[in-house]
């Protein structure tokens, strides 16, 4: 019934909203500055679920193995990689910690207090957490993905990148006559496909290597783990935690019957954020980006989103990257429009720069300076 679908979304908010990041308990992590070379940071954090960037006297954002194994870059400081977020308070909620991974597609968020650096949660934390409330104890069929996007054995591995740049996605189950015959992640292709054909950065958008001849059943995943509609989601997270895995397919027998991911079990702990003020953002452009780049420019867009919407209130940040022919050093020459509408009327701010975070910051770093202008 109708009314008891409402009850139960409101004990959703009401439980989430009632839960601090100190009440699921802080994880150990170290503060480095943003001048930290790159290699002495991939060092450190092997010992740790993130390190947390300091610039300009406090802290920034997070960087795990992953963001900087994801940047391919050697050489360079930790602030050249590093995607700013906003920083939680450990008095903040897990709904807030899940409206920022969700934002800017990172997996932690740093903890402080007055620019103090307390420590991290992370998804997996944050989502373990909460397995343990009412939460945990709903099904799997309430919040899965019903009709994903699939392939087929048979496909090739071009068609498949091009569907997931397309749909901005990672993984898609692998489905022959209605039943699962497996599941392939763009991890997959980088790993298995990339040693025997030396991929280069540029690679995966389909640009320098044809891929063609080798078809997703060469390196998909056979038989992998599933759960189904009525499997809890305690018993879903506690899967997802202990074997690293992100995404599992939902089978009614042998017939795919959807798909369940860590993003679609944050998006009601996000949903339920009593969001009384905040930016809705629009961006166009970010399908033409690769999955790092695209992270960074989300979590920049989050930031700002979540210090404009305490500042400013309510209002509408528009954004739209275009791209030019120019390169420095694989780096495209980028512009960035941007367009704020708030309580001060419409700001508009336009950059140009060498990749789309640095186009990106530089129109918001723009249009602060605008709004500080006005009374």
């Amino acid at each position: 019934m109708p009314t008891t679908n409402v009850i139960n979304h409101c004990h959703l908010r009401l439980s989430m909203n009632d839960i601090s990041l100190a009440d699921c308990g802080l994880l150990a992590a170290e503060a480095i500055p943003g001048s930290t070379p790159i290699a002495v940071a991939l060092e450190k954090v092997k010992q740790q679920p993130a390190l947390i960037v300091i610039e300009d006297g406090k802290p920034t954002g997070t960087l795990t193995e992953r963001d900087i194994v994801r940047s391919r870059l050697e050489q360079g400081t930790a602030s050249d990689i590093l995607t700013h977020t906003p920083v939680l308070s450990p008095k903040a909620t897990v709904a807030d910690a899940a409206a920022v991974f969700l934002g800017s597609q990172k997996k932690s968020v740093a903890i402080a207090d007055r620019n103090k650096p307390l420590g991290v949660v992370t998804d997996d934390h944050v989502l373990s957490c909460m397995a343990k409330e009412d939460f945990g104890k709903r099904k799997v069929k309430h919040f899965m993905t019903a009709k994903p996007a699939i392939v087929t054995p048979d496909q090739s591995i071009g068609s498949v990148l091009a569907l997931f740049r397309h749909k901005n996605i990672s993984r898609a189950p692998v489905v022959l006559d209605k039943k699962l015959e497996g599941i392939i992640t763009l991890h997959d292709m980088v790993t298995k496909y990339g040693p025997q054909h030396k991929m280069r950065k540029g690679d995966l958008a389909g640009e320098k290597v044809k891929m063609a001849k080798v078809r997703v059943k060469d390196i998909m995943t056979r038989q992998p783990i599933t759960c189904t509609p009525d499997d809890t989601v305690q018993k879903v997270i506690g899967i997802m935690v202990d074997k690293s895995i992100t995404a599992i397919p939902v089978v009614d027998g042998d017939l795919l019957a959807g798909i369940i991911t860590k993003h679609d079990l944050l998006r009601p702990l996000a949903e339920a954020k009593d969001t009384t003020s905040g930016l809705e953002v629009e961006a166009q452009g970010l399908q033409d980006l690769d999955p790092f780049e695209r992270s960074r420019v989300q979590g920049e867009l989050a930031s700002f989103s979540d210090d404009m919407g305490r500042r400013e209130g309510e209002g509408r940040l528009r954004v739209k990257l275009s791209f030019f022919k120019e390169h420095v050093k694989e780096k495209r020459l980028t512009r960035t429009q941007a367009t704020l509408t708030g309580k001060k009327g419409k700001v508009q701010a336009d950059a140009k720069g060498w990749g789309p975070y640095a186009s990106v910051k530089e129109a918001l770093k723009n249009l602060k300076r605008q709004l500080s202008r006005k009374p």
